[in-house]
């Protein structure tokens, strides 16, 4: 009677229980967590000016772009949807930056999105994928501030109701065994209704700002780098 070699009781143990796969190994498949700090800058897609340099050149902010961090939690629905959710920091400056002038709009924001993925190159060890997306956002804490004082312009500030928008995505994401790269770009369209305003210490009602500063756009596309690990 024949019998079945060590090696064969290996081979068949590889025919019947399937072995990790790559998507597991690399974080990236369903049923899987990660955790991402990303980094953001942003170009805002409308400016308003609120002044002019010594040499005629307008002095703009916008309430979206600019510079921002902030925590991506991410999970594998599937082998290629995901969902994540952002909370995050923003903030916007004067454009020119000029000497005797300061000026910001600052703001958090919490993201939901769903994102497909379409595997670019699948190897034992890594993948490569390209990722679009969308999904909707809040965002509170929306503050908008200027002081002109050594001007004699005086000092501005107007909080903001919390801000509701909607974005789209899309990115590469190489995903090692432990850890992930991701590079990408983000479309946001947010629309801000002011809450409170104070000028030099006074506080005027917000119908008295000009309309563009009541109600204030945020839209932007920013330029997104995480990493997960």
């Amino acid at each position: 009677m024949k019998s079945i070699s060590t090696r064969g009781l290996l081979a068949a143990a590889g025919l019947i229980w399937a072995g990790p796969s790559a998507a597991a190994g690399t974080g990236r498949g369903a049923g899987q967590w990660r955790v991402e700090p990303q980094v953001v800058i942003g170009l805002g897609l409308k400016s308003h000016e609120v002044g002019v340099t010594t040499d005629g050149q307008s002095v703009k902010i916008s309430g979206g772009g600019g510079l921002g961090a902030g925590i991506n939690l991410g999970y594998g629905l599937s082998d290629s949807v995901d969902v994540e959710v952002l909370y995050g920091y923003q903030k916007s400056t004067l454009s020119p930056a000029v000497t005797n002038a300061s000026g910001s709009f600052e703001r958090t924001l919490t993201l939901a999105t769903v994102k497909y993925k379409i595997p670019l190159i699948k190897k034992e060890d890594s993948w490569l994928d390209f990722k679009i997306g969308g999904g909707v956002g809040q965002y509170p804490s929306g503050k908008f501030k200027t002081d002109f004082g050594s001007v004699g312009a005086g000092r501005t500030e107007v909080r903001y109701k919390t801000g509701q928008g909607f974005h789209l995505t899309a990115d590469f994401e190489r995903y090692l065994r432990r850890w992930s790269l991701s590079a990408g770009v983000r479309y946001s369209v947010v629309s801000y209704k002011a809450k409170t305003a104070e000028f030099n210490g006074s506080v005027p009602p917000v119908s008295s700002l000009k309309p563009e500063f009541e109600k204030f756009k945020g839209d932007g596309i920013d330029f997104v780098l995480a990493l997960k690990f």
